[in-house]
């Protein structure tokens, strides 16, 4: 049975506790993975664990990815901010930022495939 508990920045799947450096805005479960966006407050310092704010964990408990840092290249501007929203529509997983840049993301290995603006 999968099991998970939130509490700011800890968090319990199937009775192991993981601490993270975020608090956690929000998670999808999908293909026996839980996706994890971490919630990175305004006004500090970006670096690639704040800009890269989804990570992955097993049923387990194991840290299984976080999410690539090399976007897609056809995109032009390749200025980057953390993510704002996760979503899995049709078993694939979507990551949103600030942008409005939607990406598909691998959920076995946190790849980014492609995008599509929303905005």
């Amino acid at each position: 049975m999968d099991d998970i508990k939130l509490n700011e920045c800890d968090i319990i799947i199937n009775n192991k506790k993981i601490k993270l450096s975020y608090p956690v805005k929000m998670f999808e479960k999908t293909n026996g993975l839980y996706i994890i966006l971490l919630n990175i407050p305004t006004r500090i310092k970006l670096g690639i664990t704040e800009l890269n704010n989804v990570v992955c964990y097993d049923n387990e408990g194991k840290f299984r990815w976080r999410i690539d840092n090399e976007l897609p290249g056809q995109i032009a501007n390749k200025d980057q901010t953390p993510y704002i929203a996760i979503q899995v529509q049709d078993n694939i997983l979507k990551v949103t930022d600030f942008f409005g840049r939607r990406y598909h993301v691998n959920s076995f290995d946190g790849r980014l495939l492609k995008y599509e603006v929303v905005r």
